[in-house]
């Protein structure tokens, strides 16, 4: 499932830009978001659907600390004569996001654990109002871009929903042995990434690429509405046997 989410998911979606010949910002923007580890969130947006918060807490903590390795140097290289990114500075830039997330979870543990755990839906809506705040910055620029190409930002929108569930369906399938439950999670982890961390650390190189820009801040918009989507899917879930059940 690891080496899915990690490597099969952005080398699918290079295969896809590639074969489907997508101009060459449109296909970096793609990349670079499947590139990203899985939302920050996906464990809570698992826990809220009544899948295997587990297993994607785990995948997301993996992947993130992996994205230190990895994301920087493939970036650059992606980026080519595209766009020219300092792996070194960005680099810096993963470290600090994913470093103040890390102190922040440690913080809470050791200073507010009981109440952590005495409060599971409380953190749940933490981890919401945190993803509503960063996606906020992470739209900075689609108001603009929206009013200036309206039928242009409407198509980007329409592209980041169709990958978001693209992968989604393609994570089901592949682990639909594991059960409903564990490869809608699959699903979950594969099709929603965390955009915000691609655009924090490779935003100093996307000044001369608003499309890039704009594709990012549409991608976010699946992450809010396609957990409510996949919420009514599984409440009419047309064999009983198949409803899922709340991981502990």
């Amino acid at each position: 499932m690891l080496a899915w989410t990690l490597v099969g998911v952005p080398a699918l979606a290079w295969a896809l830009v590639h074969v489907l010949a997508l101009p060459a910002d449109i296909g970096l923007a793609i990349v670079l978001c499947v590139l990203a580890p899985p939302v920050g969130s996906a464990a809570a947006m698992a826990a809220m659907l009544g899948l295997n918060a587990a297993l994607a807490l785990a995948a997301t903590i993996v992947i993130s600390l992996l994205a230190l390795l990895y994301l920087p140097p493939i970036a650059a290289l992606i980026g080519g004569s595209t766009v020219q990114i300092d792996a070194v500075a960005m680099l810096g830039r993963i470290v600090a996001v994913i470093g103040a997330a890390a102190g922040t979870a440690f913080a809470l543990r050791r200073f507010a654990g009981a109440f952590v755990a005495r409060n599971p839906s409380a953190m749940t809506g933490v981890s919401v109002v945190g993803l509503l705040t960063v996606a906020v910055g992470a739209m900075h620029g689609m108001p603009g871009h929206v009013l200036g190409r309206g039928v242009q930002a409407l198509q980007l929108m329409a592209l980041a929903f169709a990958v978001n569930i693209g992968f989604q369906l393609v994570g089901f399938v592949l682990f639909s042995r594991l059960g409903v439950a564990d490869a809608l999670t699959v699903g979950l982890v594969s099709g929603n990434r965390n955009v915000t961390l691609v655009w924090v650390v490779v935003a100093p190189w996307l000044g001369g690429l608003p499309l890039v820009e704009a594709y990012l801040a549409a991608s976010v918009f699946p992450i809010f509405m396609l957990p409510l989507v996949t919420k009514m899917l599984i409440a009419r879930w047309p064999t009983p046997a198949c409803r899922l059940k709340p991981h502990s």
